[in-house]
């Protein structure tokens, strides 16, 4: 999961924020085959994804609601040249964020389904 900086901003978060750690030399590869530097990580960040009021189910808990690593930088996809960026655009959710305890996702775009497969007790065990 990423944001730009104009998104850590709209949230309440500086470039010296203690929250954050800085990053040494960590990069990613963006889609458009741009490097872009992220400088910056909230650890542990709290995300509640729930529908708007008027796209609620009555009588539901359709929510997601997660813990994740965000990290923070100037992605070239999200920048000022982008559609994305008149948009209104900051960041990009991961699987991390919308899948909590899931270690496999499958997507079948010919079916349209997607299987989970949740994270068993040995690979939490590993990951701890």
């Amino acid at each position: 999961s990423l944001l730009n900086w104009r998104g850590a901003n709209a949230v309440g978060l500086t470039k010296n924020d203690p929250a954050l750690k800085k990053l040494s030399a960590f990069g990613a590869m963006g889609v458009d085959g741009s490097a872009m530097a992220l400088t910056h990580r909230v650890a542990g960040a709290s995300i509640t994804i729930r529908p708007s009021s008027d796209q609620a189910i009555p009588n539901s808990n359709s929510f997601i609601s997660s813990t994740c690593d965000i990290d923070i930088g100037d992605i070239p996809v999200l920048g000022p040249s982008s559609p994305f960026h008149s948009e209104g655009i900051d960041g990009i959710l991961g699987t991390d964020s919308l899948f909590p305890g899931v270690s496999k996702l499958i997507v079948d775009f010919r079916a349209a389904l997607m299987y989970r497969i949740p994270v068993t007790s040995k690979q939490a065990k590993r990951k701890a």
